[in-house]
């Protein structure tokens, strides 16, 4: 969800983790923070969906947001 994407960035720093943030370098590395709206119609080998209730709850859109987030994996499903 939206609300959480800023403190997502600073988890993965304050852990030295390297993350791309699709909004503002584009797709690749090795984990990339995509938000539903982005990846629609876009395919990932591994997905991991944060708080999807909290996505669900964010608009008018929100489930279908949801769908899209769960749908996007080749591969492996991750919900936390």
């Amino acid at each position: 969800p939206e609300e959480l994407r800023a403190s997502l960035f600073e988890t993965f720093a304050a852990a030295s983790v390297k993350v791309n943030d699709a909004r503002k370098d584009g797709l690749g590395g090795t984990i990339t923070v995509v938000a539903p709206t982005e990846a629609k119609g876009l395919e990932f080998d591994a997905v991991v969906v944060v708080e999807p209730a909290a996505v669900a709850a964010e608009d008018a859109h929100g489930p279908r947001q949801l769908y899209i987030a769960f749908t996007r994996t080749t591969g492996h499903l991750a919900v936390v």
